[in-house]
């Protein structure tokens, strides 16, 4: 029905709902309900069930506008519309979704004195759930009319009565379906609050967020949230506190003023509806009722700090759990609508509950949110191959606890930094990690640093150590590093050589396999003794793990020079043979192990090298003289390796030379026996040098060394035979009547490079240049060395079978061998022969390979009709 403009205007009041309007215009007009409704536009059911303050349709809205003059969106500001998705929200069919927090769709508290004043109109911020007191007259709002006992606008008005503002609305009790109670709503006694009430404080909050649509005080000052989410906090805190809290708990929040209210409307129990704190997610019938579940929720959100906010929420947590309700993170988690910053601090206030490796999963001890993974190989499969199984170092010595070994610990500490932020079963961690530690060994190493009173800090830096590995690239693979096959790690020639390389002494016992295990460990990141089987020598492992005491600069360069060839061996190039992470991280923690950069390593060093050579009791030594630990003492050794003592001084061995062999002594040793310089320095342990020296210091007079004469052989002649003739050295003895070692020593003096013997010696040489002359031009360069042709043959064999491995079965060699020779071969040729790693997948050859492989079939005839064309094998 079309509106006209009505002859009388009533203008609203600031904030004024809409249905308080209405009633103004039809006291003022003295028209019924009914007519009025008519009158405007809005005659519908909806509007005469009083659903108008809800929300009005832009039809309603204009027909609405046009009757009283008014503008339209003045109009939709005095319905819920204006607080659509701050403070409620609205369905589709114009109600109040329930599921919001604390909303009311019907009903309304009231001021009393606000209604005297304005003549009984009424505000539209009444209607919401989150006000419950006045902040100009200071004290709670009234629930229910003092007459009648009833909550004011739940029901509709009568259509055919004329509203009186100001005045309770509802049937009377007991009387005529028509009769309203009437009673005076300004009267209504409240509970006055004093200035400053923390009520009052929470109700001006309120306001303020409503208003500005968001919020960054207390918890989140530094995380602002969105109004809807804060009130949903608010809602999941005061829910918990007025379900499960008892006068004593209540009394630390809420003072007796309030209180006593709180329980004077507990006391009333309305037959027509439950009492809404049945549920956690009804909205509280009183004012006094929200007003303490405002003022508990405040007192947590409001509090400075993460960790305080989670002290002042705990003794909630401890009375739902009390009451037998399930509080674990799993329930936690099912509450939808907080804010992540609510939830992190239910994780932090609940941690004292959960088990050490629980709370690394929930990361209990931060308050910032940190989305928990959904399977492993999101967050965890990025750490499996960053982290070792057994912890670097530089982090586990910060951990050492009393009544934990320092080898469980650095073995369990791994698996508990992959149980952060991820949902990984401790089954799954030691499965991932390959870790030769069990379940049971794992929780008596986790529970002896929870027992620890530093707890707080040691959680904190294990979520630091999983956090920084989780955003660093690490260059080391370690679960790579765990599949290589170690068997022929270190052989006891090539220690032999490094031995002699570095001016290592050998001391008693079998050193090779002592540095295999020690080598073993520090490129796999597992324990010395976990892979192969036979690594299980517990003297050996012992041995090990002292070994950085007899390390020097020299053999650690050494040592790393070998590992880098072993796994360039194993397909590993880009890695380097040891990464360190940064013990920064850690700084500013209370944590119980000491702190190694704290130890004084030149102090350390002279206390070593006083120890001598084998540096006996060192580690013991200096952990007593320095304050510390063997682990760290070790730990030092290998990082600063100790240089070999010097030489003692010109003046001592002179010294020592003197008192040793006086010359009475060295006279009968050198002339009447007829001993050799060699033997008396053998025999004293003074250098030759030094025996020569005091033999002239003496005045003795030394016998003729005899030097036999080695013939002079021409340098341009010996060049043009050895080298552009391509001669042996046996002809050229042969000819000259010169012996084979007089050839070596002027070939070595004239800087004539020597050619090898045996199967890389001239013959083999000879006839490998005599074929490579004759071969194509791809093949040239590879088969100028006397295995060209076995590479060559082997490629060809392997270049029709999908991996190497079947290829090394088939040839009956080892498959670092054959790894190696395609690798030289590559090189030869001057490029890759396979797309792919030779050591990894199906083998597919390149355009370059298939250009040798052309070039061998070329070649193939000619090779069947040559005896012997591959003259040495280099298996």
């Amino acid at each position: 029905m079309d509106s006209r403009t009505l002859p009388i205007r009533v203008a609203p009041h600031d904030g004024e709902a809409l249905d308080s309007w209405l009633e103004a215009i039809a006291a003022r007009t003295r028209t019924d309900w009914a007519a009025l409704l008519s009158a405007t536009g809005l005659s519908s059911d909806y509007a005469r069930k009083r659903q108008n303050v809800v929300e009005l349709t832009d039809v309603e809205a204009a027909a609405l506008a046009v009757a009283t003059s008014l503008d339209i969106n003045a109009i939709h500001a005095m319905t819920l519309r204006r607080f659509n998705g701050v403070a409620v929200r609205l369905l589709p069919d114009r109600r109040v979704d329930r599921r919001f927090p604390w909303s009311r769709e019907r009903g309304s508290r009231f001021c009393p004195r606000c209604l005297g004043d304005t003549g009984g109109r009424w505000q539209l911020n009444w209607r919401l759930g989150w006000s419950f007191a006045c902040l100009q007259h200071r004290c709670l709002l009234a629930d229910v009319c003092p007459h009648c006992v009833n909550y004011q606008r739940y029901r509709a008005f009568s259509g055919h009565t004329v509203p009186t503002p100001g005045r309770c609305a509802s049937a009377t009790p007991g009387g005529p379906h028509l009769t309203r109670c009437g009673a005076d709503l300004s009267t209504t006694p409240v509970t006055m609050l004093v200035p400053d009430h923390p009520v009052l404080v929470a109700q001006g909050l309120i306001d303020a967020i409503i208003r500005c649509g968001a919020s960054d005080f207390g918890l989140y000052a530094g995380n602002p949230q969105p109004t809807a989410t804060v009130l949903a906090d608010m809602r999941e805190i005061g829910s918990r506190v007025l379900r499960d809290a008892r006068d004593r708990e209540l009394a630390t929040v809420a003072d007796p003023a309030l209180l006593a209210a709180y329980r004077n409307s507990q006391e009333f129990r309305p037959k027509w509806r439950t009492h809404p704190d049945t549920r956690r997610w009804a909205t509280p019938a009183a004012a006094a009722t929200a007003a303490v579940g405002v003022v508990g929720a405040l007192h947590v959100l409001g509090a400075g700090s993460g960790a305080q906010a989670a002290d002042r929420l705990r003794w909630v947590l401890e009375l739902s759990r009390r009451e037998g309700r399930a509080i674990n993170p799993a329930t936690l988690g099912k509450l939808r609508h907080i804010s992540p910053v609510l939830a992190r601090t239910q994780l932090a206030a609940l941690g004292p509950y959960l088990a050490p490796l629980a709370q690394l999963r929930y990361r209990t001890s931060e308050t910032t949110l940190r989305t928990t993974q959904a399977g492993p190989a999101c967050r965890a499969q990025p750490l499996v191959t960053r982290l070792p199984a057994m912890l670097w170092q530089e982090w586990a010595l910060r951990f050492i606890v009393r009544g934990c070994s320092y080898r469980r610990l650095r073995a369990a500490l791994p698996v508990a930094l992959l149980h952060v932020g991820t949902p990984v079963t401790l089954t799954q961690a030691l499965t991932l990690l390959d870790s030769p530690i069990g379940e049971q060994l794992v929780g008596h190493v986790v529970g002896t640093l929870e027992r620890d009173s530093r707890w707080p800090d040691i959680r904190s830096g294990l979520i630091r150590m999983a956090d920084h590995l989780a955003e660093i690239e690490v260059p080391i693979n370690y679960q790579r590093r765990r599949s290589i096959d170690y068997t022929g790690l270190m052989p006891e020639r090539v220690w032999r050589r490094i031995c002699r390389d570095t001016g290592t002494a050998g001391p008693s016992g079998n050193r090779a396999d002592t540095v295999r295990y020690y080598l073993f460990a520090r490129l796999s990141g597992l324990p010395f003794d976990a892979r192969p089987e036979d690594f299980g020598d517990t003297r050996l492992r012992f041995e090990a793990t002292e070994f950085p005491r007899y390390l020097t600069p020299k053999l650690a360069a050494a040592l790393d020079a070998y590992a880098t060839e072993f796994l360039a061996v194993h397909g590993i190039v880009k890695e380097p043979v040891i990464w360190r992470p940064t013990p920064a991280i850690l700084d500013a923690l209370d944590l119980p192990g000491p702190d190694p950069a704290t130890i004084d390593v030149p102090r350390l060093h002279q206390l070593v090298s006083a120890a001598g050579q084998t540096r006996k009791g060192s580690t013991r030594r200096a952990t007593q003289t320095l304050s510390t630990t063997p682990p760290i003492v070790r730990y030092l050794l290998e990082v600063y390796p100790v240089a070999p003592r010097p030489q003692a001084r010109r003046g001592e061995v002179w010294s020592r030379a003197l008192r040793i062999l006086p010359e009475q002594l060295l006279t009968e040793l050198y002339l009447e026996r007829g001993h050799s310089v060699a033997t008396i320095a053998a025999q004293t342990g003074i250098s030759r040098k030094v025996v020569t020296r005091l033999a002239d210091h003496y005045g003795i007079a030394r016998r003729p060394h005899v030097t036999p004469r080695t013939p002079r052989v021409d340098r341009d002649w010996f060049y043009d035979q050895y080298i552009n003739c391509q001669r042996s050295l046996k002809d050229l003895s042969n000819d000259t009547g010169v012996d084979l070692a007089s050839l070596v020593y002027w070939a070595d003096r004239y800087g004539i490079r020597r050619r090898a013997s045996g199967a890389l010696g001239h013959r083999a040489t000879v006839e490998a240049q005599v074929l490579a002359e004759s071969a194509p031009e791809v093949l040239r360069t590879a088969l100028q060395s006397p295995y060209g042709w076995q590479r060559l043959s082997r490629f060809v064999v392997v270049a029709n079978l999908p991996t190497l491995s079947i290829g090394a079965a088939q040839l009956g060699v080892h498959k670092c061998n054959l790894v190696t020779q395609i690798r030289r071969l590559e090189h030869d040729v001057g490029g890759a022969l396979f797309t792919d790693n030779p050591g990894n997948g199906q083998l597919k050859t390149t355009p370059l390979g298939e250009m040798v492989l052309a070039a061998m079939q070329s070649m193939t005839a000619v090779a069947l009709g040559e005896q012997n064309l591959s003259p040495g094998s280099d298996d």
